[in-house]
């Protein structure tokens, strides 16, 4: 497989930045049909404009399971640069245990089995997240941000279902009274869960903020 280019920033490059095909996906959506051979043409488009980004052209035999595959065809570059790529993608099947038939690709670097292939910023083939070693986009954040975030969300479930709107920081407004029908005891625990698991979020966002404020200040000592 060919070099990422510019999907490495910051790290490893992440599923999101990159091109996927799933295979759930084009079972739900009938782009490949178990017992049947079909083609056509996927899309990537950028949300909200609909511009094309990328596209690919392919040919999928699902009549024998056996000895069922995907071609693909598509471009990448342009002009002196532009490179194009024909190969097969083998598909297998298992059986779950509460029946039925169960497809998957089979990585072309790999050969392991999976219900997605990835193509990063850069990559040529389709395959494997393991194979490309990407990573997502959720292990870019801090770990205090993540344990900001979970505290964060908690709040906002409960006064949800209290009735009320997910809290937003900082949290101004009133917690949601106790609604018609619900135990006191009961709203007297989610209050209490509610009202910690937004004292969490806060300190969490300030500890945070002093942290970025700190390695400022160390990054400026050196400084004239």
């Amino acid at each position: 497989m060919g070099g990422f280019g510019s999907g490495r920033q910051n790290g490893r490059p992440t599923v999101e930045a990159g091109f996927a095909l799933d295979i759930n996906r084009l079972l739900r959506d009938r782009g490949i049909i178990p017992g049947q051979w079909v083609h056509g043409t996927l899309r990537w488009t950028v949300v909200g404009t609909g511009r094309e980004v990328s596209s690919l052209g392919y040919e999928a035999d699902l009549v024998d399971p056996d000895a069922a595959g995907m071609r693909l065809r598509y471009a990448i570059g342009d002009g002196k640069a532009r490179r194009t790529f024909d190969y097969r993608v083998d598909l297998a099947t298992t059986r779950p245990p509460r029946g039925g038939l169960r497809w998957w690709f089979l990585c072309p670097s790999s050969g392991r089995r999976c219900a997605k292939l990835h193509r990063p910023p850069g990559g040529d083939l389709f395959a494997a997240r393991q194979a490309w070693r990407l990573g997502y986009a959720s292990q870019r954040v801090a770990p205090l941000e993540r344990r900001r975030q979970a505290a964060h969300d908690r709040a906002s479930r409960i006064r949800r279902r209290l009735g009320g709107e997910g809290g937003s920081f900082p949290y101004c407004t009133n917690f949601p009274p106790r609604p018609k029908g619900m135990w006191r005891r009961a709203y007297k625990r989610l209050r209490r869960e509610g009202l910690e698991a937004e004292r969490e979020a806060e300190a969490l966002f300030w500890k945070g903020a002093v942290a970025i404020v700190e390695r400022a200040d160390r990054a400026g000592c050196g400084r004239e």
